[in-house]
């Protein structure tokens, strides 16, 4: 069985693009300080599945789901022996909203 965790607040622990920050801006607060950018989502969930996980590397599906309807979607890939994590843009669906 696979573990799904729900959330209204994830930290990215590796620097992510000033795009994606700008999109999570429109759904809730973003708070950065160092490495680490926080971001708490105002309505809806943020998920997280691990779909890999070896020794070497472990990466985890993380959707972010406003109550409007849009939909991101990143892979946090960490690799043990480099001692990296880094973010991997999936895929951004917009809701009827905020397909302009």
């Amino acid at each position: 069985m696979q573990r799904i965790t729900k959330s209204k607040t994830f930290v990215f622990e590796a620097p992510i693009s000033d795009e994606i920050v700008a999109k999570l801006k429109q759904w809730g607060q973003v708070s950065t300080s160092a490495a680490l950018t926080v971001f708490t989502l105002g309505s809806g969930e943020v998920r997280i599945r691990v779909i890999r996980d070896t020794p070497s590397v472990k990466v985890r599906r993380i959707s972010i789901k406003p109550e409007c309807g849009c939909v991101l979607e990143l892979d946090e890939v960490r690799e043990f022996e480099k001692g990296t994590v880094y973010y991997r843009y999936i895929g951004y669906k917009p809701c009827e909203a905020h397909k302009s």
